[in-house]
């Protein structure tokens, strides 16, 4: 994050402490569902936190399809701190 506001803005003053991740920690678990068939043509833009992923979705595509779309275009972000599993 703190690579992340540098670049963003160079002339910040950010004081930061590095921690090790707590040992008792759970990862937080969210999901979306996808249901379909998709009724028109268009794009399908979703945020996580500040990040926007957008797809394209052809008229018929399947939720499946939209779905597996979806997670492959989340998983090329790489500076996004969530990923599909």
């Amino acid at each position: 994050m703190v690579k992340a506001a540098k670049t963003a803005r160079p002339w910040l003053e950010i004081w930061a402490i590095g921690l090790d991740d707590n040992p008792a920690g759970v990862a937080a678990k969210k999901k979306l569902a996808i249901t379909g068939p998709a009724t028109e043509a268009g794009t399908l833009n979703v945020y996580i936190g500040f990040y926007r992923v957008q797809i394209a979705v052809a008229a018929a595509d399947t939720a499946d399809t939209v779905a597996a779309r979806l997670a492959a275009a989340i998983n090329l972000l790489t500076t996004c701190p969530m990923t599909r599993r």
